[in-house]
């Protein structure tokens, strides 16, 4: 990305944003039932995205909204990763077990997640899965780790969206997340790219809407990382970044480097995360704490956060990226970025909660 586009790029973040409202909703139960009640008020469509969904009890709840909705002639799109058919419960579905009662016990939820896939095709909701696993598995790696909610995207009076980090599946509701639900302007274009996404054809794009930009990730091609870099890099305030699965040594530098130029930075991981691979190791920790990076180990909801955000001075980046070197050019992937000050200050409210709720490294 050249100087010249850097330079527009941030500082297109000054004007003032038009017609878009910003709603954080971080608690589970308060999010499934606000989804649930627009989805019930919804006149014309229903979108969805995930990139894993379980017919466990938050599968099934959505599954029946979205069941209602079709029966009522609301047309219903559900867009699925074949990431479901390589993992359930937060385990692998495919591998040998010593414990053959465990290896039935997962195979079972994952035949009952394709059988609510059937029954919902069944019944009008139209239903499509993207990136195949391939043979032997070795696409395996290569998702489209978007999330992301749309409802009646081509009407006047009740246009909405919500993007962020949440799964539709019971472990992943169990952990720290939010989404961010918004109105407005916004909305035709996350309108725009689901429909990208479902057509099959979503190269990475960078699209100013009024305020703020909305980036994409494509398979080969990150703009996300780069954008999260510049973001960083013209901070001079402050720099919280909360991620589960932040990695890379450009990531480090990037972080230390901002300390140096007088930059207040904070980072906020799980204390006991789900992966073990494609995190920061305890080393990298240790030299970023020894850098002058605070940096935060998120105790509650069992030591995980699953939340992916970035607020360096006033400027917010949130959605499904995890600002990871690793895994940018290998997801399809969708963050906003904003300086709006509402949703600035919300952030702000949550990400100071989380580190309250922290053990400092």
């Amino acid at each position: 990305m050249s100087k010249e586009k850097n330079h527009y790029f941030y500082n297109a973040l000054d004007r003032k944003e038009a017609n878009t409202s910003y709603e954080l909703i971080s608690d589970t139960e308060n999010l499934l039932a606000d989804i649930e009640a627009e989805i019930h008020r919804a006149n014309l469509s229903v979108k969805m995205q995930f990139l894993s969904y379980e017919a466990d009890h938050v599968g099934q709840r959505i599954a029946n909204a979205l069941l209602k909705a079709a029966k009522r002639g609301i047309e219903v799109r559900l867009l699925v990763d074949y990431y479901t058919d390589l993992y359930h419960q937060d385990e692998l579905i495919h591998i040998p077990r010593l414990k053959n009662t465990i290896q039935q016990k997962i195979r079972r939820e994952w035949q009952t997640t394709q059988a609510l896939f059937c029954t919902m095709q069944e019944n009008g909701i139209q239903v499509k899965r993207t990136n195949p696993i391939g043979f032997l598995f070795h696409k395996c790696l290569w998702r489209d780790h978007k999330k992301l909610v749309i409802i009646d995207a081509d009407t006047k009076d009740h246009q909405l969206a919500y993007v962020g980090g949440f799964n539709a599946a019971d472990h992943h509701a169990a952990w720290h997340d939010f989404m961010v639900k918004m109105q407005g302007g916004i909305v035709k274009f996350l309108n725009d790219d689901f429909d990208r996404t479902w057509s099959g054809t979503n190269p990475a794009r960078r699209v100013y809407y009024g305020g703020g930009f909305l980036l994409t990730d494509s398979l080969g091609k990150s703009l996300i990382f780069e954008a999260t870099q510049q973001i960083i890099e013209q901070s001079g305030d402050r720099v919280i970044l909360e991620s589960p699965y932040v990695y890379g040594y450009t990531m480090q530098r990037t972080l230390i480097n901002a300390v140096e130029r007088g930059v207040k930075v904070s980072l906020i991981v799980p204390l006991h995360n789900n992966r073990r691979i494609s995190v920061l190791t305890q080393r990298s920790l240790r030299q970023l704490s020894k850098s002058g990076v605070s940096v935060y180990h998120y105790k509650n909801h069992d030591g995980m956060t699953h939340a992916k955000v970035l607020l360096a001075d006033e400027v917010a980046s949130f959605g499904s990226s995890n600002f990871s070197q690793f895994l940018s050019g290998k997801l399809a992937e969708l963050n906003i970025v904003s300086r709006n000050p509402a949703l600035v200050s919300q952030l702000e409210i949550m990400l100071n909660n989380d580190m309250d709720n922290c053990v400092v490294f």
